[in-house]
């Protein structure tokens, strides 16, 4: 076989290190025919391959030993295409490529192989990975009637079981589940997200892959850009009214709401988290809106849920503590437990949208403060330990209430971005404009095309760029996504500008310590409620360093600059500071 001519110095390398296995990259075959073969019949040529390894470490060091080469497969480029859940079937015998988000993981000893043999007359009877269900032996009638089989030599390996769930959670639709097996440990946590390869096994009675090969995606996007597009984003990026354009981008059929769109921005493109030995830093950010009923908040929740490369959305009243963080589940098959994703771990790398937040039980609202500022959920229950990433901002909608808008303040205090949008408009022309939107909307024919296209889908100028007069008037919710993908995977500012420092610092002093009475700053800068207060504090602080960094990553910059920094002390007056005033 040419592969295995290919990869001749890596079998000898790991045969003199003891590291029996070999990992084949679809990108190493030069040989169509042997790929195709692959595809078709995964283990007739994995068979094939361990043969001649054998043939060819045996001949080089004159042995006659037989060497169990364990083959595995990699993707790192692609090659095969992504099959959805729904088309993995009984029919699809070939080998299968496909994605998702790991929502449980379950490790156990599983049989290989043994012998079954007759208490009577020592019939034996070779089994492999599972044990039939044999009550009689018909080899002589003075054999037991009843399980006359024990078991003997018997041997066995470390096996695991996942189940994940479909990746792409934008869609209004219920994500199917796959099981996955691996016959070997691994380090796959829950709530990656990954690649697998592998052959659907038959035998199992849920929908289940044996794993050949896996590759784990990092939190951020995978998507990958075409030279065209890359263009396509480096020129609208340096342009003067990208902020009007991107503002025009969300929600366009939402009239007005500049000031909530753009704090939604501000979350799809978040800031730059910090991590070393002795701290970390989030650089999601969290943003809460609220108001009375018929402000559009469940639009822009929806939009955010469409438009963000991760998302999971959810309604308060159908959550719990176990739902938002992660739960401990007994197993009905074998009676074991394990840890099974709630919505925050989920949408890992993304964004979390809940509609109704403050009718949200306490306790479970109470549930999520390690995992909106430490971006971790550590559960130990039932004899399990185990750290779980959810790196989500948080995006949450309720309706007005006085005093702390319906939330405690200690929760209140971690939203970055605090927005009460009202409808209290009464001026003619704002209304007229108002409706004549409402109008448009209604009359177009052409919806949610864009969202209807595929991942793979290449944007182009003419498709994507709505223009006004001879400019650039919005951008569509596609392209719009793909852009915030780009800048998340390729921007990660910083502040090296002493300029924006000293902006940034002279700015936060004046509000924290505001050259007014006691009772005033009392009025302005704090948000009470019956029991404590909350005041304008260092947590404050860092929210104007994240705005100012996702101002900066939306104009593709690794730097954040003065200008970057003035409009994020715009937004944060706007939203957070204001309500924190009016309370």
């Amino acid at each position: 076989m040419d592969i295995t001519q290919i990869k001749k110095d890596t079998i000898f390398s790991n045969f003199y290190l003891k590291n029996y296995s070999l990992t084949i990259d679809f990108s190493d075959f030069n040989n169509e025919c042997e790929k195709t073969k692959f595809i078709e019949d995964p283990y007739g040529m994995i068979k094939n391959i361990k043969k001649e390894i054998n043939y060819m470490l045996n001949k080089t060091i004159e042995s006659d030993n037989d060497y169990d080469f364990k083959i595995y497969f990699s993707d790192k480029k692609f090659l095969l295409d992504t099959v959805p859940f729904k088309f993995i079937n009984n029919k699809n015998k070939n080998l299968v490529s496909t994605t998702g988000i790991v929502i449980y993981k379950k490790e156990r000893i599983a049989l290989q192989e043994g012998v079954l043999k007759c208490r009577g007359c020592g019939n034996s009877v070779k089994i492999y990975k599972k044990i039939p269900n044999l009550n009689k032996c018909n080899s002589f009638d003075t054999c037991p009637k009843n399980n006359p089989y024990i078991l003997r030599e018997d041997k066995y390996y470390s096996e695991t079981q996942l189940k994940i769930q479909e990746f792409d959670l934008n869609n209004n639709f219920v994500p199917n589940n796959l099981y996955l097996i691996f016959d070997y440990d691994t380090e796959i946590k829950v709530g990656f997200q990954i690649n697998v390869i592998g052959v659907l096994d038959d035998q199992q009675k849920n929908k289940t892959l044996n794993v050949l090969g896996f590759s784990v995606n990092s939190n951020d996007i995978s998507y990958s850009f075409e030279k065209s597009e890359v263009e396509l984003f480096l020129n609208i990026s340096k342009n003067k009214k990208l902020e009007e354009i991107l503002v025009n981008s969300i929600a366009p059929e939402v009239f007005g709401l500049e000031d909530a769109k753009k704090s939604i921005l501000c979350v799809l493109f978040g800031g730059t988290p910090k991590t070393n030995e002795k701290t970390k830093l989030r650089g999601d950010i969290h943003a809460y809106f609220v108001g009375p009923p018929g402000t559009a908040k469940s639009q822009l929740s929806n939009f955010v849920k469409n438009v963000s490369p991760i998302s999971y959305y959810t309604v308060s009243k159908g959550n719990t503590k176990a739902g938002l963080t992660a739960s401990v589940i007994k197993s009905k098959e074998t009676g074991e437990f394990y840890v099974e994703a709630g919505a925050l771990v989920l949408a890992d790398g993304g964004v979390l949208c809940i509609d109704e937040f403050d009718k949200m039980d306490k306790k479970d609202r109470g549930s999520i403060h390690e995992a909106m500022e430490q971006q971790s959920i550590i559960i130990s229950k039932s004899g399990i330990k185990s750290y779980l990433n959810c790196r989500t901002s948080l995006f949450a909608t309720g309706n007005y209430s006085k005093d702390t808008f319906g939330i405690e303040t200690s929760l209140l205090s971690r939203f970055d971005i605090i927005l009460n949008i009202n409808n209290n408009n009464n001026n003619d022309q704002s209304n007229d404009e108002f409706i004549k939107n409402i109008f448009k909307h209604h009359k177009e024919s052409k919806n949610n095309i864009d969202q209807k296209k595929s991942k793979n889908y290449i944007i182009n100028e003419n498709d994507d760029m709505f223009y006004k007069d001879g400019q650039i008037e919005k951008i569509s919710p596609l392209f719009l996504k793909k852009y915030i993908s780009y800048c998340k995977c390729k921007y990660f500012p910083i502040f090296s500008s002493d300029e924006a420092k000293n902006h940034l610092k002279d700015f936060f002093v004046k509000i924290r310590n505001p050259d007014s009475s006691s009772s005033s700053r009392t009025k302005r800068h704090r948000v009470k409620d019956n029991n404590n207060n909350i005041v304008i504090t260092y947590r404050q602080l860092e929210t104007l360093i994240r705005i100012s960094e996702s101002q900066a990553k939306m104009h593709c910059r690794n730097v954040v600059e003065k200008i970057d920094v003035e409009k994020a002390i715009k937004i944060f007056s706007a939203t957070t500071l204001n309500c924190y005033k009016n309370i």
